[in-house]
């Protein structure tokens, strides 16, 4: 759920188009994003997608314990 004073235009980014994105996952400490925290966005990216998917962060500080991302191009 949104908070009602976020800012979608924050989330527009030009590699959309340029990478032909199809899964835009946005994370957002306040809250305004699809996520909180950047390991749940991580998570839910498709095990086996022949899709690009973009992982948008919005600036803040994300603390993380572990991060294991495995890229099969």
């Amino acid at each position: 759920m949104h908070k009602r004073n976020c800012d979608e235009t924050k989330w527009e980014s030009r590699l959309i188009s340029k990478y032909n994105v199809t899964l835009v996952l946005t994370v957002d400490s306040n809250g305004c994003g699809n996520f909180t925290k950047v390991q749940e966005a991580v998570n839910d990216v498709p095990d086996s997608s022949s899709h690009a998917t973009l992982i948008i962060l919005n600036s803040g500080t994300y603390r993380l314990s572990s991060f294991n991302v495995f890229i099969d191009t």
